[in-house]
């Protein structure tokens, strides 16, 4: 159960990167959706990290 949680959000954090860097390049990266996209990205991140270094 574990395994599919950290692969599920390896990709959640691949999407929500992209989704970023699209909203970025065409809002701009002081825009404040660009600023709310980032902050779900390092909440994703943060998961992330937490998750494998519990694993370890």
């Amino acid at each position: 159960m574990k395994r599919a949680n950290f692969v599920t959000l390896e990709a959640d954090i691949n999407i929500a990167r992209e989704k970023m860097i699209n909203y970025a390049s065409e809002y701009g990266y002081l825009d404040q959706g660009t600023i709310k996209l980032s902050r779900q990205l390092d909440q994703l991140i943060n998961q992330y990290t937490r998750l494998k270094y519990k694993r370890t």
